[in-house]
């Protein structure tokens, strides 16, 4: 490889990195970024417990492996969020590069990522959705890795039980990323059935994955004497995103709690003080879940009419531009901010380009996108089962990113001569400017419509006909046949 094409990416990142350190730099002046609030500052304060010894024997009411690691982490949480964004960036950049064959569209996805204005805006606070991603992306980068090393060759075995460690610690980071965990086995389990996929390492896969569940569980029967994987706020948050009250956005409080002296969850007040409403008494933790399970239950099985609207809303929220309210406010923060408010990137963006993408290609490269649409299905059903908030959809930024890196560079190699692509993307990309969705809930339905055309032209003439791409053949994420060749993409 030549210096110019190893230097690319790196000076890629290093200008993510100016324009992401600008960022936090304003950011830390700001109220906000001098004193977190709400989850943010639950996770300081519990991260300072854990550095001192004091967690309550109680089992975990939250993900606790984000405050265990900022807790100790010497940098400080802010700075963490801005290394784990560049390796966010970097990631995307990789699994781009490899799944398209096509540096120019690794590049993009970098950019898409790195340069996203959202996830700049989440990623200096105390909240654990930066490294949550992090943690993912390494899986599936880790994932592709071994779908392409030859069978022979042991590395891949280390590989998929690298992919497994960190989908587990994305897990234990962000529980939404449980429903994904399950959708990789799931994946991994059709590669072996269809031998693309060896069967030792699905074993590597499964038994590194269950590690971390396992040491948590235990850290917990150590704590609280009680071995618990996943924690319990979950049950009376199912109830809040799904009874007859829920706006389906975000968590709409019922009770005011004042003058408690030190920061506590007015989540887990509000569903003590109901339940305690409800039974004249405090049950075990386990009791009072499987009463918000029931109670969840019973709100749908009552007007699942509704319940289905409420959902049908959570999908059109979900899918539109509009950053919903979590913590804090989106549009009020990027016009704030001199790095952020002249940002053209967003949700609405990297949408509509994808789309475009994916259904255009999907005929000849379905094969590298139906896993990624899987992946992306199982993140979305998360928003679905809870809210559709802003915070919530971030995991879904690097996968549209990925797909969307197509767009500009010159196209996925295929039967299609190079070139051909980015004449078909250029004739769209006018109406594209005009579809991408506008910062209010607009119909999503209608902007999402785009005409397929077909990717198999009349060969050119011979007075201009180009070569064939030289990065070769794209390699799909879940479907590479295992070969008994060393992979290029070493």
């Amino acid at each position: 490889m030549s210096r110019s094409k190893l230097s690319k990416p790196w000076l890629l990142i290093a200008l993510i990195a100016l324009y992401s350190l600008g960022h936090l730099l304003w950011y830390m002046k700001t109220p906000l970024g001098l004193s977190p609030v709400l989850d943010g500052r639950e996770n300081l304060i519990l991260a300072q417990k854990i550095a001192n010894g004091s967690l309550e024997p109680e089992p975990f009411f939250r993900a606790m492996l984000y405050p265990a690691i900022i807790a100790f982490f010497p940098l400080g949480h802010s700075l963490l969020g801005f290394f784990c964004h560049l390796i966010n960036s970097g990631l995307s950049m990789r699994i781009a590069r490899r799944l398209w064959k096509n540096d120019t569209a690794g590049l993009l996805a970098g950019a898409f990522v790195g340069f996203n204005p959202v996830l700049l805006h989440y990623a200096f606070d105390p909240l654990d959705a930066t490294l949550a991603i992090t943690f993912f992306l390494a899986s599936l980068a880790a994932f592709q890795k071994s779908l392409t090393t030859p069978a022979f060759d042991k590395q891949g075995a280390t590989l998929a039980a690298t992919a497994g460690l960190f989908i587990s610690l994305a897990a234990i980071t962000r529980p939404h990323f449980l429903l994904t965990l399950l959708v990789l086995i799931f994946l991994a389990t059709i590669a072996t059935a269809k031998k693309r996929f060896p069967f030792n390492r699905l074993v590597s896969f499964i038994s590194a994955l269950a590690l971390p569940l396992l040491a948590l569980g235990f850290t917990q029967q150590h704590i609280s004497g009680s071995f618990r994987i996943i924690p319990w706020q979950g049950a009376y948050n199912l109830y809040t995103s799904n009874n007859h009250s829920a706006n389906g956005l975000y968590y709409q409080q019922k009770l005011s709690f004042q003058n408690l002296g030190e920061h506590q969850n007015p989540n887990r007040l509000e569903e003590a003080e109901l339940y305690k409403q409800e039974h004249d008494k405090l049950d075990d933790i386990s009791t009072r879940s499987s009463y918000w399970r029931s109670r969840t239950l019973e709100s749908i099985s009552e007007k699942p009419l509704k319940w289905l609207k409420l959902e049908a809303f959570k999908l059109y929220a979900a899918l539109n531009n509009f950053e919903q309210y979590n913590n804090k406010t989106y549009s009020f923060h990027k016009s704030l901010s001199p790095w952020l408010q002249y940002n053209p990137l967003g949700w609405g963006t990297l949408l509509a380009i994808a789309s475009f993408c994916g259904a255009t290609l999907w005929l000849q490269m379905k094969g590298h996108l139906w896993p990624l649409l899987i992946i992306a299905s199982s993140i979305l059903a998360g928003l679905l089962i809870f809210m559709a908030s802003g915070r919530f959809r971030l995991p879904l930024v690097p996968l549209l990113a990925i797909i969307a890196a197509v767009f500009l560079s010159s196209g996925p190699p295929s039967k299609a001569p190079p070139g051909n692509f980015a004449v078909a993307a250029s004739s769209h990309a006018r109406s594209l400017s005009r579809s991408a969705f506008p910062n209010s809930l607009a119909s999503p339905q209608k902007r999402l419509t785009f005409k397929t055309r077909s990717l198999s032209p009349t060969p050119p003439p011979e007075s201009v006909k180009t070569s064939s791409p030289s990065n070769g053949q794209a390699t799909p994420l879940s479907e590479t046949p295992i070969s008994n060749k060393p992979s290029a993409c070493a």
